[in-house]
C-alpha cells in the first residue's frame, strides 16, 4: 500500500512538471521595460475575436482578399522588426499559451534600445524545430553569421550580420528553456531574463522585473476586472518614445527636441498607461480597460504649492460631474460626440510656460496678448479678461460626416459653454469685425448670431516680392525654399483648417472646420422642436452602459457610431487617397508621415484597394463609446464596442 501511495505521489509529481506552465512574461522582463504588450492564451484570444464583429467583418468573404494582403504587409513589417525572417503566423502558430513582446532601454540608457519575444511554447515543440530551421536558412541566406553564446549560464543562439552602407546591422539571438522561447537582440536583457528564470525556478522572482515596478503595479491595479483579458499591455510613454528614437539611430525630428520640452514642462508626471482588453463579453463586442498613471508630484519640505502638477502640465485638470447630457444644439445623427469637464481658464494661465519654451523667449506668451490687447493697429481685445475668464468648464466636440465621401466630408465643431455669453460674444465681435481675412456672415436664418469665416488666399504675385520673409524654417535656409506667393516659408506646413468659422451662439463660443455645419448648428439650435441625441437608442444603450463601466461621475463621456464615422477613412483608404484626406486623422497622419520634399505627397503605407464598397461591409460596425474618470493618481478610462442593432432592435433615428 505504502508503495502504491509513493508511486502514486511520484506519477503526479511529473505530471506536475510536465504540465506547468513557463512563468508570466512581466516576471521575467526586466524594471527597464518601456512598452509590453501580452496575450495569456493565443488560442483564447483567436476564438473570441472571431466572434466580434470586426473579427466577422476580417472572414467575410468580401473581405478575404484585404485580409490576405493587409496580414502580408504586417507580417513583412514584422519581419523588420524581430529580423529572424518570420511572420505573423510564424509566431502564432508556435504560442501554446502566452505571447508577448517588449522593448526595453537596457541600463535605461536613452542610447539603447532592446525587442524581446518571449512565446510560451507548450505542445508546440515540432512547429518550433521546423520554424528555427526556416530562421536558420533565412538568416544564413541573409549572410549572417551563426555561433552560440553562453549567458547567466544558459545557451543562446546568436545570428550576426555586419553593418553595410546598403544594410543596416543584423543582431538576432534566441534561448529556448523548457516551453519557452525567448528572442532578444541585446545581451544585458538576455542575462537579466535568464536570471529571473533561475529565480522562478527556486520559487522566488526578481525584485527588478516588470512584475515589481510601482507604476507597472497602480496600472495593473486599477483595471483589473472580473472579465478574462485577452490583451493586456503596459507604456511609459517617455521611455517608450526614446527608445523608438534610439531604434532609428537616435534622430529626432528637425525643430524642437519635443520630449524635453514636454518633460521641462512638468508632463513626465504622466508616468504609465497600461491596461486589458476583452472580446467577445455576454455584454459587449469588445471591451477596454485604461490606466493613466499621473500621481501628484512630490514636494519638498518647506514648499507650500497646492498645484497637483508642475508648469504647463497643470493644464491636466479636468473635473468630474454627472451631468454629461448632450446640448439640444447637438444633431441627432452625428457621428461622434465627445463631451469633456476642463478648467479651461486655469489651463489659459498654465500654458504661457509652454509657449515660452517652445520659443526659447522668456514673457513670448505675455507679448503676444500684450500686443493682441495694446497694438493700436490689432484688436485691441484682452483675450484673458474678456474671453476666457467669461468660459465654462464644459466643452464638446462633434464630428459629422458629409455624403458622398470625399477628401474633406469630415466636418468637426468644437463648443465651449459660456459663463457670460454677451462678454464672450462681444469681445469677438471686436476682434474679427475688422480683420480683412474673417468674412461676416449674417441673415435671418442666424438670428442675431454672425458667422466669422476665415479665409484663406493666395497673396498675388506683384505683392509676394514685397513681403517680409520671416518663416519657421529658420534664417539659415536658402531664399528659393523661403519665398512663397504669400511671402511664408516653403517649408512650412499649410494651415490645418484654411477655411475655418467661428461663432457666439446658444451659450456656446463655436469654432468649426466647416462653416457650413456651424450654420446647421446654429439654425437647429433656433429652431422649437428638435430630434435629440439622448433620445435616441443607441445612444441611451451606450449611456447606461457606460454608466455601469465608469460609474456616474465622469470628466470625459465620448460616443461614435462607427458605421459613420469610420466611412471617410475606410474610402478614402479603398481609393488611395488618404495622403489627400482632410480629416483630422488624414491630417495627423500626412503630418507625420509626410515626405522631406516639398509638394510631394506621402505614398498611403496600407494599400486598400481589394477592399469591399462600405455599403457591403458597413452591417459590421456597431457603436462605441467610453468614459475618463479622474481621481487622485490619474485617469480611468473604460470602453466598448457593441454589437450592431437591427431597425427592429433599436437602431437609431437617422
Amino acid at each position: 500500500m505504502v508503495h502504491r501511495v509513493a508511486a502514486l505521489l511520484f506519477l503526479m509529481l511529473l505530471v506536475g512538471n510536465a504540465s506547468a506552465k513557463p512563468p508570466a512574461s512581466e516576471s521575467l522582463l526586466p524594471k527597464t521595460t518601456k512598452g509590453w504588450i501580452s496575450v495569456p492564451d493565443v488560442a483564447a484570444l483567436k476564438a473570441n475575436w472571431k466572434k466580434t464583429q470586426l473579427g466577422k467583418l476580417m472572414s467575410d468573404p468580401l473581405m478575404k482578399p484585404f485580409a490576405q494582403d493587409l496580414q502580408r504587409q504586417l507580417s513583412e513589417k514584422l519581419s523588420k522588426v524581430f529580423r529572424l525572417g518570420i511572420s505573423l503566423d510564424d509566431i502564432t502558430g508556435i504560442a501554446g499559451g502566452e505571447l508577448s513582446v517588449a522593448v526595453t532601454q537596457p541600463g535605461n540608457d536613452p542610447k539603447n534600445h532592446s525587442l524581446v519575444l518571449l512565446v510560451d511554447i507548450t505542445g508546440k515543440r515540432a512547429k518550433v524545430d521546423a520554424l528555427l530551421k526556416k530562421v536558420d536558412t533565412n538568416m544564413m541566406g541573409r549572410g549572417a553569421t551563426r555561433k552560440e553564446e553562453q549567458i547567466a549560464g544558459k545557451t543562446w543562439i546568436v545570428y550576426t550580420r555586419p553593418k553595410t552602407k546598403q544594410r543596416p546591422a543584423i543582431v538576432a539571438r534566441y534561448l529556448i528553456h523548457k516551453d519557452l522561447l525567448i528572442s532578444t537582440d541585446h545581451s544585458v536583457v538576455g542575462q537579466q531574463i535568464a536570471l529571473a528564470l533561475d529565480a522562478a525556478a527556486q520559487g522566488g522572482k526578481r525584485a527588478d522585473s516588470l512584475l515589481t515596478l510601482p507604476r507597472y503595479s497602480e496600472v495593473t491595479k486599477r483595471t483589473t476586472g472580473t472579465d478574462t483579458a485577452h490583451i493586456h499591455w503596459f507604456v511609459d510613454p517617455f521611455g517608450y518614445a526614446l527608445t523608438t528614437r534610439a531604434a532609428a539611430g537616435g534622430k529626432k525630428a528637425h525643430g524642437k527636441d519635443m520630449l524635453k520640452l514636454l518633460a521641462r514642462q512638468g508632463f513626465d508626471a504622466v508616468q504609465a498607461l497600461g491596461g486589458r482588453v476583452t472580446f467577445s463579453t455576454s455584454k459587449h463586442d469588445i471591451l477596454h480597460r485604461t490606466f493613466v498613471y499621473a500621481p501628484p508630484v512630490k514636494r519638498q519640505a518647506g514648499d507650500t504649492r497646492k498645484d497637483k502638477y508642475n508648469l504647463a502640465a497643470r493644464i491636466l485638470d479636468f473635473p468630474n460631474a454627472q451631468d454629461m447630457t448632450p446640448n439640444k444644439i447637438v444633431p441627432h445623427n452625428v457621428a461622434t460626440f465627445l463631451t469633456f469637464n476642463w478648467k479651461l481658464p486655469k489651463a489659459f494661465k498654465h500654458v504661457g510656460s509652454l509657449v515660452d519654451d517652445y520659443l526659447d523667449t522668456p514673457g513670448a506668451w505675455k507679448d503676444m496678448l500684450d500686443s493682441i490687447k495694446l497694438d493700436p493697429n490689432g484688436p485691441k481685445v484682452d483675450i484673458e479678461n474678456k474671453i476666457i475668464r467669461h468660459l465654462g468648464h464644459r466643452a464638446m466636440l462633434i464630428v459629422d460626416v458629409k455624403k458622398p465621401i470625399t477628401t474633406k466630408s469630415e466636418r468637426v465643431l468644437v463648443g465651449i459653454k459660456t459663463k457670460n455669453f454677451d462678454a464672450v460674444r462681444k469681445a469677438i465681435d471686436k476682434m474679427l469685425k475688422d480683420d480683412p481675412s474673417a468674412k461676416a456672415i449674417r441673415g435671418k436664418r442666424l438670428g442675431k448670431i454672425t458667422v466669422y469665416e476665415f479665409i484663406t488666399e493666395e497673396a498675388p504675385d506683384e505683392v509676394a516680392s514685397s513681403l517680409q520673409v520671416d518663416c519657421l524654417c529658420g534664417a539659415d535656409e536658402p531664399e528659393e525654399v523661403k519665398l512663397k506667393g504669400d511671402g511664408k516659408c516653403a517649408a512650412d506646413p499649410p494651415p490645418l483648417f484654411p477655411n475655418a468659422a467661428i461663432a457666439v451662439g446658444h451659450g456656446h463660443l463655436m469654432v468649426s472646420t466647416h462653416k457650413d455645419f456651424l450654420i446647421e448648428v446654429i439654425e437647429r439650435g433656433l429652431k422649437q422642436k428638435t430630434k435629440k441625441l439622448d433620445a435616441q437608442t443607441d445612444f441611451q444603450r451606450m449611456t447606461k452602459i457606460l454608466s455601469g463601466l465608469g460609474g456616474p461621475e465622469n470628466s470625459f463621456r465620448y460616443f461614435t457610431r462607427t458605421d459613420d464615422a469610420y466611412q471617410t477613412t475606410y474610402d478614402l483608404l479603398r481609393t488611395g487617397k488618404m495622403p489627400e484626406s482632410q480629416t483630422l486623422l488624414g491630417k495627423a497622419l500626412n503630418r507625420l508621415l509626410a515626405t522631406d520634399r516639398e509638394g510631394v505627397a506621402r505614398e498611403q503605407q496600407i494599400d486598400g484597394s481589394k477592399l469591399p464598397k462600405f455599403s457591403a461591409v458597413k452591417k459590421y460596425f456597431g457603436p462605441a463609446g467610453l468614459s475618463v474618470t479622474s481621481n487622485d493618481a490619474g485617469w480611468l478610462v473604460v470602453g466598448c464596442l457593441l454589437k450592431k442593432k437591427s431597425p427592429g432592435n433599436g437602431l437609431r433615428v437617422s
